[in-house]
């Protein structure tokens, strides 16, 4: 592996790789005559620093979520968390989990065929995302028959739908707060908008209603994050949310629901 100080040439190839994975996915850039113009100046350069490139991506990005960023193994996320599932009243499945742990929806599997309730919670307070495929597979799971989510990438539309087989409750809860974010948001708001039985606890969501793709280049360390996509939900607003306000205990909250 080579080890690259800031002030070392990035490879002319590997900057023609990110500048061309940038135009083309970046939702948010603009490739303006001025766009144009600072990326002849960088490329004009016969060794082009990482501090040159850090800097081209940060005067021509229009999102604070693009970033060009020196990568250290502390960067890279921890992807195996435990899935918290305990009963309220006998009656309410309690489950918290991380969309970032690729097992999650196995987890959350087991649990819904080995603790069989009329009603289910599902915390997502301090969620701030996680993988897209992890979110799909859930509302999967909860949903009937449905449109999910539909991402607007630069050159496409994809659209996610729910087959017609899904674990039914009589109430889902669900429990937000203001670092509920992204993925974990278009988890809420699907279930939320395709059924009539969800009731949305805590405060207001991040409301990050765009995606994000990345590259991580280990020989040079540095990776590249970027605005993907933007999400949308048949029907839903965050205008229009009903999110009713914690003034109590969780359980003593949602105990006249369950009556």
């Amino acid at each position: 592996m080579i080890s690259l100080l800031k002030k070392d040439s990035l490879p002319r190839n590997v900057i023609l790789e990110c500048l061309d994975y940038y135009e083309k996915n970046d939702i948010f850039l603009n490739t303006s005559k001025e766009y144009d113009s600072l990326k002849k100046t960088l490329l004009s350069n016969k060794q082009i620093k990482f501090g040159d490139m850090k800097q081209f991506i940060a005067q021509t990005k229009n999102n604070m979520y693009t970033e060009f960023s020196f990568y250290k193994k502390e960067n890279q996320k921890i992807h195996s968390f435990d899935i918290i599932a305990d009963t309220y009243f006998k009656k309410v499945l309690y489950v918290k989990f991380s969309l970032w742990d690729k097992l999650s929806p196995i987890k959350l599997l087991n649990i819904l065929n080995s603790m069989k309730k009329d009603f289910l919670l599902i915390d997502l307070r301090g969620c701030t995302g996680g993988y897209l495929k992890n979110c799909i597979d859930i509302c999967n799971m909860l949903l009937p028959k449905c449109e999910i989510v539909s991402l607007h990438y630069k050159r496409k539309i994809v659209t996610h739908f729910s087959d017609e087989h899904h674990y039914k409750f009589k109430k889902i809860f669900i429990v937000l707060d203001k670092f509920t974010a992204s993925s974990c948001e278009i988890l809420s708001y699907s279930l939320y908008t395709n059924l009539d039985n969800v009731l949305l606890f805590g405060e207001p969501t991040f409301k990050k209603n765009f995606g994000q793709d990345y590259i991580i280049n280990k020989k040079y360390n540095f990776y590249f994050l970027i605005p993907t996509f933007k999400w949308f939900i048949k029907n839903f607003s965050f205008d229009n949310v009903d999110i009713r306000h914690l003034n109590s205990s969780l359980p003593s909250q949602i105990e006249p629901f369950i009556n």
